[in-house]
């Protein structure tokens, strides 16, 4: 039987966190740091998900211009319903990334990740019925001795006084909605 070893790299940490955190029960253990007051979800979000639906999804994407990019860990987990019943094709998807150093384009990796897995998973067909795509929860474990200094939001790579005003939702403008009495005036 052969086997073929690749060396670490650069990196060994990466490389060992990504073996600890590709077990489902690792990401068990991630729930205590998700919830609020310092994790992004709520206590009622966090038991909405189906811990015990866990699965690890592919993490290398291809784009359009057929560049392959990959990311380090992606899980999805599925949300229960009303009946406490998994509710069919509604997860929440955990992409992690591991770093070793402060990342300062990591944020916008993170944008890219998501964009790039969107596309997949709407390749795949694999969509809620209303074709929503999932909401994506990006986590980088940091084992740098340095703290983590760098952007956290897309927001921190927009020049001031326009930051605040970075679109996170769709600003939809319809001019032609009032052009029917814009011309009543001519």
């Amino acid at each position: 039987m052969s086997t073929s070893h690749e060396p670490l790299g650069a990196f060994p940490h990466d490389a060992a966190y990504k073996a600890m955190y590709s077990h489902p029960e690792a990401i068990l253990g991630l729930r205590r740091y998700l919830v609020e007051p310092n994790g992004p979800l709520s206590l009622e979000s966090l038991n909405a998900l189906d811990f015990e639906g866990v699965e690890k999804l592919p993490t290398e994407w291809v784009s359009k211009d057929f560049h392959r990019r990959y990311g380090d860990l992606v899980w999805r987990i599925p949300f229960r319903n009303a009946n406490g019943d998994t509710a069919p094709r509604t997860w929440l998807i955990i992409l992690l990334e591991f770093q070793s150093e402060d990342d300062r384009r990591m944020s916008l990796r993170i944008f890219w990740y998501a964009c790039e897995l969107w596309r997949d998973l709407e390749a795949q067909g694999v969509l809620a019925e209303n074709g929503r795509r999932p909401p994506l929860l990006p986590v980088v474990i940091h084992n740098g001795a340095v703290p983590w200094r760098s952007p956290r939001q897309l927001s921190d790579w927009t020049l001031e006084p326009f930051a605040s005003a970075l679109a996170t939702d769709l600003f939809a403008l319809q001019p032609s909605a009032g052009l029917h009495e814009a011309l009543a005036l001519f």
